[in-house]
């Protein structure tokens, strides 16, 4: 397998993760929105619920609180788990922060 295959397997299987699992069977809920345009999202259905932090500004580079977060999304793409990735794709204004996986 070539390097470049092997760097983008593992954003291919979260891509698929969150757009099978998580948009199918989980629950997304906008919980807040402040005025510095930040968005919180509660993904509901999994193992236990967890939220997600989006900057429609792209100031920050979204969060989660899952343990995939912390550990291997960091390492292999960019910080994006299947939770964030999910929330990112069901919310049309927040679709184009998904180019941040692939750069």
């Amino acid at each position: 397998m070539s390097s470049l295959s092997h760097d983008l397997y593992p954003r291919e299987i979260r891509m698929l993760r969150a757009i099978q699992d998580v948009l199918k069977k989980y629950s997304i809920h906008e919980t807040t929105r402040s005025g510095a345009r930040r968005r919180t999202f509660r993904v509901t259905g999994g193992t236990r619920p967890y939220d997600v932090t989006v900057r429609e500004d792209w100031s920050e580079s979204p969060a989660c609180t899952c343990p995939d977060f912390l550990n291997r999304a960091s390492r292999q793409n960019r910080g994006y788990c299947k939770h964030i990735i999910a929330v990112l794709f069901l919310y049309e204004e927040l679709k184009c922060q998904l180019l941040e996986l692939f750069l």
